[in-house]
């Protein structure tokens, strides 16, 4: 073949690849172009007026979040204008609260200023006009009128009524303790009042938990007690589990609370333990 004539043959092989990658080129760009396209039915060019269009938020499962932290699903919500628990009006001051891991075994004291009446409550007790819905270390809150409000450790209203601490002994606390043998004490009727009036200290001493035996609660265990503290002098170890109090099953924390409530009239307060798998009980005569 004639040289001029085969240099030019090449020319159409070149245009057909080039033919070729111009149409996958464009192929390309209209897949592209398909999925980067908005949707059907919504305008490219939306009026910049227009807000866009919000997906609605999920909405919290109470009953799942109840679980989860182990609080009342009540004390999870919010009041109906969305505002946190206010501080109460009620002339009550609380003295204290002992904790469990399960909030239903909680406890809280309260004094009642107008009446000087202190009363022991857990969740879903009846506090004048409220109801207790949440007990947290250093306030209670409660269901009033619609809202939930705090009462603390200051009263309500701002009086200032007289404290119980100025009627309690001020020795330290479970100095007058003496043990007579390993399962029985002597027990001064002011460290036994020091004590009720004091949770918050007793709660500084101890944890407490539930127990179960077999699925079924049995009474409450202790753990954590701190070395000379009131529960170590009255002769209980981590580990403990409290089965009744004066003969109160404390199986419910409806018993719990009625034992707690009779101790402070108490002139003998019988104790059964469980320790190592061995039943133990401790007498105390409070005098």
């Amino acid at each position: 073949m004639h040289p001029a004539i085969r240099r030019y043959v090449w020319i159409p092989q070149v245009a057909l690849v080039a033919a070729v990658a111009l149409g996958g080129a464009r192929t390309v760009n209209l897949i592209l172009e398909a999925l980067i396209a908005p949707a059907p039915g919504r305008p490219a060019h939306a009026n910049s007026s227009s807000p866009p269009e919000r997906t609605s938020a999920p909405t919290l499962d109470l009953a799942a979040l109840s679980r989860i932290t182990g609080l009342p699903v009540e004390t999870a919500q919010k009041t109906e204008d969305g505002e946190g628990p206010s501080r109460t009006d009620l002339r009550l001051r609380l003295l204290g609260t002992l904790l469990s891991t399960d909030p239903a075994w909680s406890i809280a004291s309260l004094l009642d200023l107008t009446r000087q009446k202190t009363s022991t409550v857990m969740v879903g007790d009846q506090v004048q006009d409220s109801r207790v819905v949440e007990i947290l270390r250093d306030r209670v809150i409660v269901a009033r009128n619609g809202r939930r409000e705090v009462i603390g450790l200051a009263p309500g209203d701002g009086a200032i009524g007289p404290s119980p601490d100025s009627r309690m002994n001020t020795a330290v606390q479970g100095s007058g303790i003496r043990s007579i043998d390993e399962n029985r004490y002597e027990v001064p009727r002011s460290e036994l009042e020091a004590a009720l009036n004091q949770l918050d200290k007793l709660a500084t001493d101890v944890r407490i938990l539930p127990a179960y035996k077999d699925g079924q609660p049995e009474g409450f265990k202790l753990f954590a007690i701190r070395p000379g503290s009131l529960f170590s002098l009255l002769g209980m170890v981590s580990g403990d589990v409290v089965r009744r109090i004066n003969g109160f099953e404390m199986n419910t924390p409806a018993n719990a609370l009625e034992a707690y409530t009779r101790l402070r009239d108490a002139n003998r307060i019988d104790v059964d333990l469980e320790r190592n798998g061995s039943s133990i009980r401790k007498s105390y005569s409070v005098r």
